[in-house]
Protein backbone atom coordinates (compact mmCIF):
# COMPACT_ATOMS: atom_id res chain seq x y z
CA UNK A 1 0.00 0.00 0.00
CA UNK A 2 2.79 2.39 0.67
CA UNK A 3 4.37 1.81 -2.69
CA UNK A 4 1.08 2.97 -4.36
CA UNK A 5 0.51 6.06 -1.90
CA UNK A 6 4.28 7.07 -2.88
CA UNK A 7 4.01 6.70 -6.71
CA UNK A 8 0.74 8.90 -6.29
CA UNK A 9 3.48 11.42 -4.54
CA UNK A 10 4.92 12.45 -8.54
CA UNK A 11 1.53 14.42 -8.99
CA UNK A 12 3.24 17.95 -7.83
CA UNK A 13 -0.24 19.14 -7.20
CA UNK A 14 -0.90 17.25 -4.33
CA UNK A 15 0.74 16.98 -1.16
CA UNK A 16 0.80 14.14 1.19
CA UNK A 17 0.96 14.08 4.77
CA UNK A 18 2.43 11.14 7.05
CA UNK A 19 2.04 10.48 11.10
CA UNK A 20 3.51 8.02 12.66
CA UNK A 21 3.98 7.72 16.68
CA UNK A 22 6.88 5.44 16.90
CA UNK A 23 10.27 5.53 14.78
CA UNK A 24 10.42 1.88 14.19
CA UNK A 25 12.65 -0.13 11.36
CA UNK A 26 9.45 -0.07 9.57
CA UNK A 27 8.84 3.33 9.98
CA UNK A 28 12.80 4.64 8.88
CA UNK A 29 11.86 1.95 5.48
CA UNK A 30 8.69 3.92 4.85
CA UNK A 31 10.85 7.33 4.85
CA UNK A 32 13.75 5.78 2.99
CA UNK A 33 11.24 4.60 0.29
CA UNK A 34 9.32 7.44 0.22
CA UNK A 35 12.76 9.85 -0.35
CA UNK A 36 13.51 7.05 -3.37
CA UNK A 37 10.43 7.91 -5.21
CA UNK A 38 10.09 11.61 -4.33
CA UNK A 39 13.17 13.42 -3.36
CA UNK A 40 10.96 16.77 -2.59
CA UNK A 41 10.42 15.21 1.04
CA UNK A 42 10.17 17.57 4.74
CA UNK A 43 10.67 15.41 7.84
CA UNK A 44 9.65 16.68 11.15
CA UNK A 45 10.79 14.78 14.22
CA UNK A 46 9.23 15.76 17.68
CA UNK A 47 11.90 15.55 20.61
CA UNK A 48 11.73 12.43 22.87
CA UNK A 49 10.74 12.59 26.45
CA UNK A 50 13.28 13.49 28.83
CA UNK A 51 14.05 10.44 31.37
CA UNK A 52 14.32 10.95 34.85
CA UNK A 53 15.12 8.69 37.22
CA UNK A 54 15.50 10.86 39.95
CA UNK A 55 13.72 10.00 43.38
CA UNK A 56 13.41 6.04 41.58
CA UNK A 57 14.75 3.42 43.76
CA UNK A 58 15.22 0.41 41.21
CA UNK A 59 15.43 -2.53 43.02
CA UNK A 60 15.64 -6.34 42.00
CA UNK A 61 15.30 -9.59 43.37
CA UNK A 62 15.56 -13.94 42.26
CA UNK A 63 12.68 -15.59 43.47
CA UNK A 64 10.77 -18.62 42.15
CA UNK A 65 7.84 -18.52 44.32
CA UNK A 66 6.49 -14.61 43.14
CA UNK A 67 3.12 -15.10 44.32
CA UNK A 68 3.82 -16.03 47.92
CA UNK A 69 6.66 -13.50 47.86
CA UNK A 70 4.51 -10.25 46.76
CA UNK A 71 1.94 -11.05 49.15
CA UNK A 72 4.39 -11.09 51.79
CA UNK A 73 5.95 -8.43 50.41
CA UNK A 74 2.66 -6.44 50.90
CA UNK A 75 1.14 -7.40 54.17
CA UNK A 76 4.86 -6.83 55.75
CA UNK A 77 4.81 -3.12 54.55
CA UNK A 78 4.84 -0.49 57.22
CA UNK A 79 2.53 2.21 54.93
CA UNK A 80 0.11 0.83 53.09
CA UNK A 81 1.03 2.45 49.32
CA UNK A 82 -1.39 2.51 46.26
CA UNK A 83 0.74 -0.43 44.10
CA UNK A 84 0.70 -1.53 40.55
CA UNK A 85 1.73 -5.13 40.14
CA UNK A 86 2.68 -6.06 36.52
CA UNK A 87 2.20 -9.48 35.11
CA UNK A 88 3.41 -10.84 31.29
CA UNK A 89 0.42 -13.12 30.98
CA UNK A 90 -3.09 -13.02 31.77
CA UNK A 91 -3.37 -16.44 33.46
CA UNK A 92 -0.69 -15.16 36.23
CA UNK A 93 -2.54 -11.89 36.71
CA UNK A 94 -5.52 -14.22 37.41
CA UNK A 95 -3.40 -16.62 39.81
CA UNK A 96 -1.95 -13.45 41.69
CA UNK A 97 -5.62 -11.54 42.21
CA UNK A 98 -7.46 -14.53 44.03
CA UNK A 99 -4.22 -15.14 45.94
CA UNK A 100 -4.10 -11.59 47.20
CA UNK A 101 -8.18 -11.94 47.32
CA UNK A 102 -7.68 -14.84 49.33
CA UNK A 103 -5.55 -12.77 51.72
CA UNK A 104 -8.15 -10.31 52.17
CA UNK A 105 -6.46 -7.70 50.39
CA UNK A 106 -7.60 -4.95 48.21
CA UNK A 107 -7.02 -5.45 45.39
CA UNK A 108 -8.85 -5.40 41.81
CA UNK A 109 -7.67 -6.93 37.85
CA UNK A 110 -6.55 -4.89 35.15
CA UNK A 111 -6.50 -7.38 31.81
CA UNK A 112 -7.17 -7.28 28.33
CA UNK A 113 -9.19 -9.47 25.69
CA UNK A 114 -12.63 -10.92 26.42
CA UNK A 115 -11.82 -11.01 30.17
CA UNK A 116 -12.83 -7.49 31.53
CA UNK A 117 -15.32 -5.13 29.22
CA UNK A 118 -13.96 -2.23 28.79
CA UNK A 119 -16.43 -0.87 31.46
CA UNK A 120 -14.96 -3.10 34.13
CA UNK A 121 -11.55 -2.06 33.48
CA UNK A 122 -12.71 1.60 34.13
CA UNK A 123 -14.38 0.81 37.09
CA UNK A 124 -11.08 -0.99 38.75
CA UNK A 125 -9.26 2.16 37.46
CA UNK A 126 -11.96 4.72 39.14
CA UNK A 127 -11.68 2.55 42.15
CA UNK A 128 -7.71 2.41 42.20
CA UNK A 129 -7.80 6.18 41.92
CA UNK A 130 -9.84 7.29 44.72
CA UNK A 131 -8.32 4.77 46.80
CA UNK A 132 -10.86 2.31 47.22
CA UNK A 133 -8.92 -0.65 46.15
CA UNK A 134 -4.64 -0.31 47.07
CA UNK A 135 -3.46 -3.06 44.51
CA UNK A 136 -4.17 -3.05 40.90
CA UNK A 137 -2.65 -6.23 39.39
CA UNK A 138 -2.58 -5.73 35.74
CA UNK A 139 -0.94 -6.72 32.37
CA UNK A 140 0.27 -4.13 29.72
CA UNK A 141 -2.92 -3.15 29.04
CA UNK A 142 -2.43 0.12 31.43
CA UNK A 143 0.37 0.86 29.31
CA UNK A 144 -0.95 -0.03 25.63
CA UNK A 145 -4.85 0.27 25.91
CA UNK A 146 -4.89 2.84 28.56
CA UNK A 147 -3.06 5.71 27.13
CA UNK A 148 -4.57 9.20 29.17
CA UNK A 149 -4.74 7.12 32.56
CA UNK A 150 -3.24 9.20 35.25
CA UNK A 151 -2.69 8.13 38.59
CA UNK A 152 -1.21 10.17 40.14
CA UNK A 153 -0.39 8.39 43.69
CA UNK A 154 1.15 5.34 42.79
CA UNK A 155 4.63 4.95 44.24
CA UNK A 156 5.27 1.18 44.18
CA UNK A 157 5.87 -1.05 41.38
CA UNK A 158 6.22 -4.10 40.74
CA UNK A 159 7.19 -6.20 38.02
CA UNK A 160 5.92 -9.76 38.53
CA UNK A 161 7.68 -10.63 35.43
CA UNK A 162 10.04 -8.73 33.40
CA UNK A 163 8.05 -7.01 30.21
CA UNK A 164 10.13 -9.00 26.69
CA UNK A 165 9.80 -9.19 22.93
CA UNK A 166 9.76 -12.63 21.93
CA UNK A 167 9.35 -12.94 18.48
CA UNK A 168 10.73 -16.42 15.80
CA UNK A 169 14.69 -15.02 15.75
CA UNK A 170 14.26 -12.79 19.29
CA UNK A 171 13.60 -12.37 22.66
CA UNK A 172 14.58 -9.84 25.21
CA UNK A 173 13.60 -7.27 27.58
CA UNK A 174 11.15 -4.60 26.16
CA UNK A 175 13.08 -1.60 26.95
CA UNK A 176 10.00 0.83 26.23
CA UNK A 177 6.94 -1.01 27.53
CA UNK A 178 9.60 -1.45 30.90
CA UNK A 179 9.43 2.38 30.99
CA UNK A 180 5.52 2.47 30.50
CA UNK A 181 5.20 0.56 33.31
CA UNK A 182 7.47 2.13 36.11
CA UNK A 183 5.94 5.58 34.33
CA UNK A 184 8.95 7.23 33.86
CA UNK A 185 6.50 8.64 31.02
CA UNK A 186 4.79 10.73 33.26
CA UNK A 187 2.13 8.60 33.44
CA UNK A 188 2.21 7.96 37.41
CA UNK A 189 4.09 9.75 40.49
CA UNK A 190 7.57 11.16 40.67
CA UNK A 191 8.93 9.04 43.12
CA UNK A 192 8.71 6.01 44.31
CA UNK A 193 9.93 2.17 43.84
CA UNK A 194 10.20 -0.16 41.67
CA UNK A 195 10.59 -4.03 42.38
CA UNK A 196 11.79 -6.06 39.21
CA UNK A 197 10.94 -10.40 40.33
CA UNK A 198 13.41 -13.00 38.03
CA UNK A 199 12.97 -16.08 37.78
CA UNK A 200 16.27 -17.05 37.38
CA UNK A 201 20.38 -15.88 37.85
CA UNK A 202 19.85 -16.31 33.50
CA UNK A 203 17.86 -13.09 33.80
CA UNK A 204 20.27 -10.91 35.09
CA UNK A 205 21.22 -9.94 31.77
CA UNK A 206 17.83 -7.97 30.98
CA UNK A 207 18.61 -6.03 34.24
CA UNK A 208 22.15 -5.22 32.91
CA UNK A 209 20.51 -4.36 29.63
CA UNK A 210 17.78 -1.53 31.40
CA UNK A 211 20.69 -0.25 33.24
CA UNK A 212 23.00 0.79 29.84
CA UNK A 213 19.80 1.85 28.08
CA UNK A 214 18.45 4.23 31.13
CA UNK A 215 21.76 4.70 32.75
CA UNK A 216 21.13 4.15 36.03
CA UNK A 217 21.06 1.46 38.47
CA UNK A 218 19.18 -1.27 39.81
CA UNK A 219 19.94 -2.78 42.84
Amino acid sequence: MIRVVAKAMTNKEQQFLFFSTTYTETTIDTIKLIKKLNQDVLEFFLPSEILTFEGLLQLYKLQKNKIEYIETLLSNLEVKTQTIIFANTKSDAHELLEYLLSKEHKAALLVGGGDMTPEDRNLNITKFKNGAIQILVATDVLTRGARGVDIRNVDFVVNMDIPLIIGSNNEGVNVDTYLDRIGRKRRFSEVGIVLNLLSSTKEASYIAKLENYCKTKIE
